[in-house]
């Protein structure tokens, strides 16, 4: 009797280690790219000086979908499905450059906008059909704690929209210039945004009778104007606020005041575009130059949080944006420059 309890413990113990085995290896292999992935990309975006409408110029990877956006002068959007190495499909989201690309909360959806039009644009992922057009906004879309209200860069400043209702607030929260970047922490409800006009500015995230707004606790101007707030992000658990410029000052501040706690210019020029890898320890940037090889039109750098330089990859066009494509053998930096699309391997450690 006792040996048959005995087993039958034994037997429910080896069960959930393999239940936890394979959800563990399964949860894994849900972040890997297919192995001809990279490969059938570059292909597919070859410009070969076809026509200038067909140069990507803006790219977005959602990891929980396996997607990855990509924007073109054209005004086209393509998606593509890392895991299976398909493009999913291609859509005519505007008339002219499709400037902005951020994927919603759980990747359903994908915000669009041109810089050349007053409105964003949300389509379904899954079929390339239009969802919504949200009007009178012009610029990024950025997440916030609440996964279903999301921050629009508007005219003087920045508005909420609720997705779940597909309403736009009518309140405008005043910035110090046209947002540039945006970033959220959930842990302590905190929103930054970059302006073109070099200023930062935290803002506290609350619902009031289930109306979302934003409290401006905290604003810097540390860079000049023009020199554009490339790139914002927190760190994990809100302590610390990090900023890239266009003109490549990388800074950490405290975001409660802006307290800056850490300067450093890195080696880019004209920088058009970053990611941060923030559980990574890495900052991610695309430009258009680097100080230390003129020769070259396109620079991509890899940082660690301390400012410290990881990779470096110089290109002969300008490079408009970078994303991270996670592997469990080889992780790899995709960048979109002036002739198509360049893979770049990662070395993490």
């Amino acid at each position: 009797m006792y040996i048959s309890h005995f087993k039958l413990v034994v037997w429910i113990l080896v069960s959930i280690f393999i239940l936890f085995a394979t959800g563990c290896l399964s949860t894994i292999h849900s972040n890997l790219i297919h192995k001809d992935f990279t490969e059938d990309l570059k292909a597919d975006n070859q410009w070969n000086d076809k026509s200038f409408n067909n140069r990507p110029v803006n790219m977005k990877y959602n990891e929980p979908q396996n997607l990855l956006a990509i924007g073109y002068e054209s005004g086209i959007v393509k998606i593509w499905d890392t895991k299976s190495k398909d493009r999913k499909f291609e859509f005519k989201a505007h008339k002219n450059r499709a400037n902005e690309l951020i994927f919603s909360s759980d990747g359903s959806a994908l915000f669009t906008n041109s810089h050349f039009e007053e409105s964003v644009k949300i389509w379904n992922t899954h079929s390339g059909e239009l969802i919504y057009e949200i009007p009178n906004v012009r610029g990024p879309v950025g997440l916030t704690p609440n996964k279903n209200v999301y921050i629009v860069a508007s005219s003087g400043g920045a508005r909420l929209f609720d997705y779940d209702l597909m309403y736009l607030y009518p309140e405008v929260h005043k910035t110090n210039g046209t947002i540039t970047s945006i970033a959220k922490n959930n842990t302590k409800n905190l929103i930054a945004t970059g302006t073109a006009s070099g200023a930062i500015e935290v803002w506290k995230y609350s619902e009031n009778n289930s109306i979302p707004t934003l409290e401006k606790i905290s604003n810097s101007k540390p860079y000049s104007d023009g020199n554009w707030v490339r790139g914002l992000a927190f760190s994990s658990l809100g302590g610390y606020l990090y900023s890239v410029s266009r003109h490549a000052s990388f800074d950490k501040w405290i975001p409660n005041d802006l307290k800056n706690i850490q300067s450093t210019t890195t080696a880019s020029q004209n920088i058009s575009s970053t990611s941060f890898l923030i559980e990574k320890n890495m900052l991610l940037t695309a430009a258009h130059g680097s100080k230390l090889s003129p020769g070259y039109s396109g620079f991509v750098q890899v940082l660690s949080l301390d400012g410290k330089e990881k990779n470096a990859y110089l290109s002969k066009g300008s490079v408009n944006a970078i994303e991270f494509l996670p592997s469990t053998t080889s992780s790899v930096l995709v960048s979109v420059f002036a002739g198509g699309i360049r893979v770049h391997p990662l070395q993490e450690k």
